[in-house]
């Protein structure tokens, strides 16, 4: 362990954590996984940027502490989630991707729920109904998440339109995940 990992907590805890979870992150990035999105360009982001400063030889400044642990935090509460999806397929790592698109769907509708009710200069009728409609959208694909064999039908078509279209109209919120991936793509990672 270099000196810079033995003043940086935060870092150690990210690399452990990484370790601990590294059969799921290496599924998730193996198998190409939707849901790799949430995992696999925050820990490409943070590595990078933990090469460059050992490269210049010098600690973190406050900035790069801020986004590891903005990247850790993250890569944290969705991997999180993403644990407890594959606890209700009981472990099978396969049944937990042919549900993918869906809790990438859930994911993305849970960042436009935050940022919708942190934007006060939105319509609060407009915003009441944007957030209706999305907590309608999740009740209804959690509901729909574990059921076997579900077949694809008018009603899921529906609210995965609604969700596109709030994707549309809400297309200047940034979904973190996809700032990662900017950022690796940015920067060759």
């Amino acid at each position: 362990m270099n000196d810079l990992e033995q003043k940086f907590s935060v870092y150690n805890d990210y690399k452990q954590y990484i370790e601990e979870n590294e059969k799921i992150i290496h599924f998730l990035r193996d198998n190409d996984s939707m849901l790799n999105t949430y995992v696999s360009p925050i820990i490409k982001s943070i590595g990078a940027l933990k090469a460059y400063v050992d490269g210049e030889d010098r600690e973190l400044n406050q900035e790069e502490i801020n986004i590891v642990e903005f990247g850790f935090n993250y890569l944290f509460e969705n991997l999180e989630q993403i644990k407890l999806y594959l606890k209700q397929f009981n472990g099978d790592l396969l049944a937990l991707e042919s549900k993918s698109y869906l809790i990438n769907i859930i994911f993305e509708l849970e960042e436009y729920k935050e940022e919708i009710e942190k934007d006060h200069e939105l319509d609060q009728s407009e915003k009441e109904q944007d957030l209706k409609q999305i907590n309608a959208i999740l009740t209804y694909l959690e509901s729909i998440l574990t059921v076997e064999n579900h077949k694809e039908s008018e009603l899921l078509n529906a609210y995965i339109q609604k969700f596109y279209d709030l994707k549309s109209k809400y297309k200047d919120v940034v979904v973190a995940a996809h700032a990662f991936e900017e950022y690796c793509a940015e920067f060759g990672i």
